[in-house]
């Protein structure tokens, strides 16, 4: 598995700690399209949770994306405007 941008930052930031295995989430695939759990493929309990728990973190993902994009939004019309 090839892991890019925040979810190889995680995995980085979590190997870290002394316990890669609190570090989970979910990535988007190459094609956009598909989204890729990211998690200690090991930890059995954790593959559970993360599985039961998928639509929750896309929706997460999402909300986050959309504040984000709502805020760039406002901040580039402040710039336009001044």
């Amino acid at each position: 598995m090839y892991l890019f941008g925040h979810a190889a930052a995680g995995m980085t930031i979590a190997a870290g700690t002394g316990d890669p295995s609190l570090a989970f989430g979910i990535a988007k695939g190459f094609d956009r399209k598909q989204d890729e759990l990211v998690y200690d493929k090991s930890d059995h309990e954790l593959a559970r949770l993360v599985h039961a728990f998928k639509p929750l973190l896309q929706r997460l993902r999402d909300e986050a994306h959309r504040l984000a994009i709502s805020w760039h939004r406002r901040k580039r019309a402040k710039t336009f405007l001044a």
